[in-house]
């Protein structure tokens, strides 16, 4: 009797489990084909154009998948590769929790870190994945646009110069590297650099008209240079020199300064805010005299369209001139405009 019970259990051991490996098996299976298939229907109703559809898919499989990280990862890069940085973010940054060593995780949320105008935090992460021994054109880039900020501008034409060895299609490095040689003052390598940008971004009028203001102060500068000069030549250039430097500071004795009147806001372009982006944008304008905007030249850039919609706002500043012993005068002064989503 005691033997056949101890077959019974015996048997009844090995159906419990070959029925727990069918189970497990089948179910991980399941759990294997689910998530390739929720991606591909949340692909599908985005393609459709229904957001919300797609994100709700997704969302409710790591509802159920939290911690599964090759899910977070490819939902993440599939919002990235849509241009849906904003919506990527999140993901890389539930990522980086679970994973904190993953160099492929920091590199991404140090670009969507940059975008978010945490450029410290960016840099910082980019450090630590470039440690790593990742090799990333937007690595570098980020780091560049670190030391703009910080206006390091040997630093900053150094991590462009790499940026673009990576990626020689990478536009926004060759900006970064323009801003670099103008701080140090290399204003023909800074033109040169520009029109390298110019092949890759053709018909872009504000960089074009950059362009041809840089391409002028070097002829304006070698003339000056080459003509000779009387004795009173040296207090009449001094003199110049002086104005043009109140000038650009905006801070000539006038008796009536100049008066912005109103100042247009730039909206956001639907790119620059499915990105994410924020930052700040400085221009240099010229208010003429005869209260028109002569010139609107960028000191610093953002992607995504943000650079043309602040200057499309500022060329509808309406103001009225500084004024000078009675008589209007043409004034520079440096507007910024911050990009901000909260």
């Amino acid at each position: 009797m005691k033997s056949l019970n101890l077959s019974r259990i015996s048997f009844c051991l090995v159906v419990f489990i070959f029925l727990f490996n069918i189970f497990v098996g089948t179910a991980t299976a399941q759990i294997g084909n689910t998530f390739p298939e929720k991606l591909k229907k949340a692909d599908d109703l985005h393609k459709k154009g229904d957001l919300g559809g797609a994100m709700e898919v997704l969302d409710k499989y790591l509802e159920i998948f939290p911690t599964d990280t090759y899910a977070l990862y490819k939902i993440g890069l599939f919002w990235k590769s849509n241009q849906l940085e904003g919506l990527a973010r999140g993901y890389f940054e539930r990522l980086i929790v679970l994973q904190p060593e993953n160099a492929d995780v920091m590199a991404n949320l140090a670009y969507f870190r940059w975008l978010s105008n945490e450029k410290k935090f960016a840099a910082e992460i980019a450090e630590r994945a470039l440690q790593k021994g990742v090799e990333d054109a937007e690595l570098h880039h980020v780091l560049a646009e670190y030391y703009l900020e910080n206006k390091d501008y040997e630093n900053a034409l150094k991590q462009s110069d790499v940026a673009i060895k990576l990626n020689p299609n990478h536009n926004f490095a060759y900006l970064s590297k323009y801003f670099a040689l103008l701080g140090l003052n290399r204003k023909e390598d800074a033109a040169q650099n520009l029109e390298q940008f110019l092949k890759l971004s053709p018909n872009n009028s504000i960089w074009t008209q950059e362009l041809d203001f840089i391409r002028k102060e070097i002829k304006n500068a070698v003339e000056s240079t080459a003509k000779p000069t009387s004795q009173a030549a040296p207090e009449q250039i001094k003199g110049a020199a002086t104005e043009k430097a109140h000038d650009a500071n905006g801070q000539i004795s006038t008796s009536s300064p100049l008066r912005i009147l109103t100042q247009p806001r730039p909206g956001y372009t639907e790119r620059a805010r499915a990105a994410g982006l924020q930052g700040t944008l400085r221009l240099r304008l010229t208010f003429s005299s005869d209260k028109t905007i002569k010139s609107i030249r960028p000191l610093s850039h953002l992607p995504f369209g943000l650079t043309e919609k602040a200057i499309n706002a500022a060329s509808n500043i309406v103001f009225e001139p500084a004024f000078k012993n009675g008589v209007p005068v043409s004034t520079s002064r440096i507007i910024e405009y911050r990009f901000t989503m909260f």
